[in-house]
């Protein structure tokens, strides 16, 4: 309410803001039911003061119950009444907001408006008194709820107006003695009132402003974190597709290198068995070279196998492993490899859950760990090694979206070592990426760690801090399966036999090698050089033919094709499938399914013979049939 200045006194200004405007208009109805047109008794500079004070209060920014509750009070002292009420109007009732003077089991939490001098001063928007409710007749009913309830003698009340509209009643009440209000006092409650009606609009448009402000604040934050999770996906998307890209060029480098590969050992095998007849002369100038050669071949193969694993185009066979007994019997192993100055604990759970892996592809992935966490610590440290049972939550999936809800083993490997930045760990798992100098490092070890778990279902997720260390935890689904007994060792043993095998192989190095291997081990051999010439000879050849060895990876029919239609024509035809790459085409889980074998490429002459026979002799003996033609050297 705004405030100008007459003379030496202070004058407000407004909707009946002084009893000077009010008598220049007329007569008032202010106080019509009593108490109007007597002097004015009680100084007016006071009430002015409180006026200005309500005023300023109202450009503060505080609560408004307890803006109200100063208010009354206030009202109680100024006016020197024995109580004061402020109510609220909702709906249909008035609720209370601010008291004083009162007792609190003398108030009413609301009263109605449609009865008693409430609803006289809502209707008629105007300020009203009753300075005897015992002897005015023409108010005795009217009063008669309020003086019943509050125990009062005289009333004096004023509607909270904003913009002509009523938003509730401020309430003067004498209970000790008679009060006479006189005009004066009910114009000045009404200003009162109008200003309580300006702070009340205020604190509910702050109310609403400070609402809206936290709903914005809350919308800008959702948008920050939606924003933040649109770039985190975009990132994890492009290193999957960079990943993706990466395998599927490595498994086509490797695919081409195996059958490069196969062609070397096979023949190295082939003259080293051999030359067991020769003369010691003989052995003496050829074994020695052969043997490096071989090495040389199988370390190759090795990194073929490794590419071939990043590319998760690798065939792999799956087993239900006891993650912690396979880490504890690793203990030696690893220890070796890091030497004294480095100290390795290894703390795994009791009844650790199983989990459906290679348990070649462990060992590998966490050995390169241990490797890494050592060439991380050129000083010396402590690597970590733990196994443990976890939960996986919806907060670690919102903050790894590889991850899934659920039950997991968690493998993690720490070290105390230099660790990495921010721009390092964002590259670890790329294809052929390192830190290390040139010779030290191939840059394949965290890819194969990572695809090795991917395969598994899992995930990885790396700290690192540098001069703090780094921590990788690999986690893998949990299986309730029961834990495979370890699988023999192939015999390195050259096996023979009589029957009829259909070779199907598109590179020639490979077909000319293994069609002489197993011609050289007794076999009858039916040569192809691709599917469609692999049918007609079928066709065409009247004996029987036992088994089909063939590649997977053939242009225009592939050998799973070309198995599925000789099948057809020949039911009892035993299948084992070769291969240096595999894609969509094979699985383990068909190849076990079928009854077929799967040999991966690079092999020695001696692993074609003996899974060729294992197949054969198996197959005889599940029909029923004749008694193995084969014999051992």
């Amino acid at each position: 309410m705004a405030v100008s200045r007459q003379g030496s006194a202070r004058v407000p200004v407004g909707r009946g803001a002084s009893a000077a405007d009010r008598k220049r208009r007329g007569p008032s109805r202010v106080g019509a039911l009593s108490g109007a047109g007597r002097p004015e008794t009680t100084p007016a500079g006071e009430r002015l003061d409180l006026i200005a004070r309500i005023a300023g209060a109202i450009a503060r920014a505080q609560p408004l119950d307890a803006l109200a509750q100063e208010m009354a009070g206030e009202v109680c002292s100024s006016f020197g009444i024995d109580a004061c009420v402020i109510r609220l109007l909702e709906d249909d009732r008035l609720v209370l907001l601010a008291s004083a003077g009162m007792p609190d089991e003398g108030i009413q939490a609301y009263i109605p408006t449609n009865e008693g001098i409430a609803a006289e001063i809502i209707r008629g928007r105007r300020p009203m008194c009753i300075n005897d409710v015992r002897v005015h007749p023409a108010t005795a009913m009217l009063a008669s709820r309020e003086s019943n309830i509050y125990h009062f003698i005289s009333y004096a009340g004023a509607p909270l107006l904003m913009e002509d509209q009523v938003l509730g009643i401020i309430g003067l009440y004498a209970t000790a003695q008679k009060r006479d209000f006189t005009r004066v006092e009910l114009a000045q409650l009404q200003i009162i009132a109008d200003n309580i009606a300006v702070s009340i609009t205020n604190a509910r448009l702050y109310r609403e402003i400070n609402a809206q402000k936290l709903r914005l604040e809350e919308q800008i934050a959702e948008r920050t974190r939606a924003e933040d999770e649109r770039r985190r996906l975009e990132a994890q998307l492009r290193h999957a597709q960079k990943m993706e890209a990466i395998g599927q060029l490595a498994g086509g480098v490797a695919h081409d290198f195996n059958n490069l590969l196969t062609v070397i050992l096979g023949n190295v095998g082939t003259i080293l068995h051999s030359a067991e007849e020769r003369s010691e002369a003989v052995l003496g100038s050829i074994v020695g070279p052969l043997n490096e050669v071989e090495r040389a071949a199988r370390r190759g193969a090795a990194l073929t196998r490794q590419l071939l694993t990043v590319s998760r185009g690798q065939l792999t066979a799956p087993q239900v492993i006891d993650p912690g007994s396979l880490i504890q019997g690793m203990g030696d192993m690893l220890r070796r490899p890091v030497g004294e100055h480095n100290r390795i604990d290894i703390r795994c759970d009791a009844d650790i859950d199983h989990i459906l892996a290679d348990p070649g592809e462990i060992e590998q992935a966490i050995l390169n760990l241990v490797l890494n966490a050592r060439d991380a610590m050129p000083g010396g440290g402590r690597i970590s090694i733990e196994a443990a049972n976890v939960v996986l939550d919806e907060q670690h999936v919102r903050d790894c979206v590889e991850a899934r809800v659920g039950p997991h083993v968690m493998v993690a490997v720490s070290d105390s070592g230099e660790g990495m930045s921010e721009q390092v760990l964002s590259h670890i798992f790329e294809l052929f990426y390192t830190t290390k100098p040139v010779g030290r490092g191939t840059g394949l070890g965290l890819s194969i760690v990572y695809a090795t778990v991917k395969r598994c279902g899992g995930h990885v997720v790396v700290r690192s801090k540098p001069d703090v260390g780094t921590t990788v935890r690999l986690y893998f689904p949990s299986n309730a399966g029961k834990a495979a007994a370890s699988a023999r060792p192939v015999e390195s043993l050259w096996t023979r036999g009589e029957e009829t095998i259909l070779v199907c192989e598109d590179q020639e190095m490979v077909r000319r090698l293994t069609c002489g291997l197993l011609r050289d081990a007794g076999y009858t051999v039916v040569e192809a050089g691709d599917a469609q010439q692999a049918l007609e000879m079928a066709r065409g050849y009247a004996g029987q033919v036992d088994a089909l060895v063939t590649d997977v990876i053939m242009p225009e029919v592939n050998g799973r094709e070309l198995a599925t239609e000789l099948k057809r024509q020949r039911p009892d035809l035993r299948v084992m499938f070769m291969s240096g790459y595999t894609s969509d085409v094979l699985d383990a889980e068909r190849v076990s399914t079928s009854g077929a074998a799967f040999l991966q490429k690079p092999f020695r002459p001696h692993e074609l013979l003996h899974k060729v026979r294992e197949l054969l002799d198996r197959s005889q003996t599940a029909a029923g049939g004749l008694a193995p033609r084969a014999r051992r050297e």
